[in-house]
Protein backbone atom coordinates (compact mmCIF):
# COMPACT_ATOMS: atom_id res chain seq x y z
CA UNK A 1 0.00 0.00 0.00
CA UNK A 2 1.03 4.01 -0.68
CA UNK A 3 0.99 6.32 2.13
CA UNK A 4 -0.29 8.82 -0.57
CA UNK A 5 -3.85 9.60 -1.65
CA UNK A 6 -5.17 8.26 -4.99
CA UNK A 7 -4.28 10.99 -7.69
CA UNK A 8 -7.11 11.74 -9.68
CA UNK A 9 -4.31 13.22 -12.34
CA UNK A 10 -5.55 17.19 -12.33
CA UNK A 11 -2.62 19.61 -12.69
CA UNK A 12 -2.51 22.56 -10.75
CA UNK A 13 -1.98 25.04 -13.30
CA UNK A 14 -1.47 24.84 -16.73
CA UNK A 15 2.45 25.97 -16.50
CA UNK A 16 2.75 23.57 -13.47
CA UNK A 17 2.79 20.46 -15.67
CA UNK A 18 4.77 18.22 -13.61
CA UNK A 19 2.87 18.60 -10.09
CA UNK A 20 -0.16 16.63 -9.70
CA UNK A 21 -3.31 17.95 -7.05
CA UNK A 22 -3.85 15.60 -4.15
CA UNK A 23 -7.09 14.05 -5.07
CA UNK A 24 -9.06 11.83 -2.61
CA UNK A 25 -7.43 9.26 0.18
CA UNK A 26 -8.24 6.02 -0.21
CA UNK A 27 -9.22 3.77 2.92
CA UNK A 28 -6.51 1.81 3.22
CA UNK A 29 -3.99 4.65 2.25
CA UNK A 30 -5.02 6.78 5.35
CA UNK A 31 -4.85 4.18 7.44
CA UNK A 32 -1.19 3.39 6.38
CA UNK A 33 -0.39 7.75 6.58
CA UNK A 34 -2.38 7.37 10.53
CA UNK A 35 -0.79 4.48 11.69
CA UNK A 36 -3.96 2.47 12.42
CA UNK A 37 -6.42 0.09 10.62
CA UNK A 38 -8.42 0.27 7.69
CA UNK A 39 -11.07 -1.08 10.07
CA UNK A 40 -10.28 2.35 12.02
CA UNK A 41 -10.85 5.10 9.28
CA UNK A 42 -13.89 3.41 8.44
CA UNK A 43 -15.29 3.25 12.13
CA UNK A 44 -14.62 6.99 11.62
CA UNK A 45 -16.62 7.36 8.45
CA UNK A 46 -19.30 5.26 10.16
CA UNK A 47 -19.52 7.26 13.09
CA UNK A 48 -19.71 10.44 11.21
CA UNK A 49 -16.46 11.88 12.65
CA UNK A 50 -14.89 11.50 9.13
CA UNK A 51 -16.61 12.90 6.12
CA UNK A 52 -16.13 10.31 2.85
CA UNK A 53 -17.24 10.18 -0.49
CA UNK A 54 -18.22 6.76 -2.22
CA UNK A 55 -16.73 6.53 -5.98
CA UNK A 56 -17.75 3.02 -7.92
CA UNK A 57 -18.46 1.22 -4.40
CA UNK A 58 -15.42 2.74 -3.13
CA UNK A 59 -14.96 4.81 -0.48
CA UNK A 60 -12.40 8.20 -0.49
CA UNK A 61 -11.67 10.91 2.01
CA UNK A 62 -10.66 14.32 0.61
CA UNK A 63 -7.26 15.74 1.24
CA UNK A 64 -9.12 18.97 3.34
CA UNK A 65 -11.43 16.32 5.66
CA UNK A 66 -8.14 14.63 6.13
CA UNK A 67 -6.74 18.18 7.62
CA UNK A 68 -9.57 19.93 9.43
CA UNK A 69 -10.32 16.02 11.09
CA UNK A 70 -6.11 16.16 12.10
CA UNK A 71 -6.34 20.01 13.32
CA UNK A 72 -9.71 18.91 15.46
CA UNK A 73 -7.96 15.97 17.24
CA UNK A 74 -4.43 17.40 17.46
CA UNK A 75 -3.24 16.60 20.89
CA UNK A 76 -2.34 19.56 23.10
CA UNK A 77 0.38 19.86 25.76
CA UNK A 78 -0.72 21.16 29.28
Amino acid sequence: MTDKPFSGGRHRAPSDHNRIERSHWTVDALATHWAVSARTVRRLIERGELRAIRIGGQLRISPETVERFEERHEARRD
